[in-house]
């Protein structure tokens, strides 16, 4: 594995993923809309499934292969497990006016069944763990994850990148060759970009 190639393509995936969702929520709706939030997404989970590769390989010395970020998250030694969540945990109270703002659903309001808890960790990695596929075959509905129906089983998708965002800072903290830190005004920048 080529270190120096997946640090850029996961920073670019980040960065792309991230700004499509600015982008995608200064637009507003439409089917428009719902493609850009859902590469959006598609990109930042992207983003997080080649951290967690790469911070596989660096503890490792060898690749690990598949989409589901819980199965590549479980593959990592506990430690390491704790360290992220902890990250994350910690980020999370450090972004609430980031984390309080609403998710964007299709078909109209938030479900009225639909509890979203950014700072549950074991429920938001299980949740968003195959985001990758399930977003980038939005335009497929049979092939979409359900992630939200009310009472009258209307479906509604959910477009919340919070998860997946600071997950994927957090994984990169975690990252022994200081990637975190060396890109750390890059991920500043981009943060403020975002959370305006």
């Amino acid at each position: 594995m080529e270190e120096v190639i997946i640090i850029g393509m996961k920073q670019q995936f980040f960065k792309i993923g991230s700004l499509t969702v600015k982008d995608a929520k200064a637009d507003g709706s439409g089917g428009l809309w719902l493609g850009r939030m859902a590469s959006g997404i598609a990109n930042l989970s992207f983003a997080c499934e080649l951290s967690l590769k790469h911070l596989y390989y660096q503890k490792n010395s060898k690749a690990i292969f598949g989409h589901k970020l819980l199965d590549l998250y479980k593959n990592l030694e506990e430690k390491i497990q704790l360290e992220i969540k902890s990250t994350y945990i910690v980020l999370c109270k450090s972004k609430l006016k980031f984390l309080d703002k609403k998710p964007s659903y299709y078909r109209g309001e938030v479900p009225k069944n639909y509890i979203q808890n950014p700072y549950n960790f074991d429920e938001e990695i299980e949740k968003y763990s195959l985001s990758f596929i399930d977003y980038r075959y939005y335009f497929e509905p049979e092939k979409t994850k359900v992630l939200a129906q009310d009472d009258n089983e209307t479906v509604y998708y959910c477009f919340d990148y919070r998860f997946l965002y600071l997950f994927f800072l957090a994984i990169n903290k975690c990252i022994s060759d200081n990637t975190y830190n060396k890109h750390l005004d890059y991920y500043e920048n981009l943060k403020s970009n975002i959370m305006n």
